[in-house]
């Protein structure tokens, strides 16, 4: 019976693992890359050997099922050798290397996520900047009289409980001197426009 392997050492050097096992004899013979590296007699049962390529411990195992014998070529990846322990620091790297990656990658979406609630949230508040609403409820009018021919007025805007105040100027003449708003007198109430986030920009509509 003759079979082999390939095995590629960490410089990327290539290794021709031959196994040579007379079924009569029971002679086994292992090569490496042609030179002898094991020699046994009389293997009939399972078995198993072991030798080193570089810092790479390597198994050869001869399973015996029934009457015929497999040969299994491994490479012992636990043991405490310099190859064992350069792949746990290169997976240890690796792992490191990933979990940056990973919390650099939620620290992007993190902001990105925030950047667009705060984006959106001007937006809104943009929006919502210039627009109007018009209250008819809680409007006090007078009549100052330091500013002959103008009306002031206080209104609180809907959802909230301060005074905004301002001054209408279209006030009439009448004949006798008196002034009046449209056909509504000092103490009415009437309809105020305003802006939503901004109710000290208001103006009062006159109908």
């Amino acid at each position: 019976m003759q079979c082999f392997w390939i095995h590629t050492g960490h410089a990327g050097r290539p290794y021709r693992v031959d196994l040579y096992h007379g079924t009569s004899s029971g002679h086994l013979s292992i090569f490496v890359n042609q030179q002898v590296m094991l020699i046994d007699f009389g293997v009939f049962d399972s078995k198993s050997f072991s030798f080193f390529i570089e810092d790479d411990l390597c198994h050869i195992r001869l399973v015996r099922k029934k009457d015929r014998m497999y040969y299994y070529f491994e490479i012992d990846k636990e043991a405490p050798t310099g190859a064992n322990q350069r792949r746990r620091e290169a997976l240890k790297k690796a792992w490191k290397g990933t979990l940056l990656f990973l919390a650099t990658l939620l620290v992007v979406v993190f902001l990105f996520a925030l950047y667009a609630h705060i984006y959106k949230k001007r937006q809104k508040e943009a929006a919502l900047m210039f627009m109007q609403m018009d209250t008819t409820t809680g409007i006090i009018l007078s009549l100052p009289e330091h500013l002959p021919g103008s009306v002031t007025y206080e209104f609180v805007p809907r959802g909230q409980d301060v005074y905004y105040r301002g001054r209408y100027y279209l006030l009439q003449e009448a004949e006798d001197g008196e002034y009046f708003l449209s056909t509504h007198q000092a103490g009415d109430s009437c309809r105020v426009r305003y802006r939503i986030l901004r109710p000290q920009f208001n103006s009062l509509i006159v109908e």
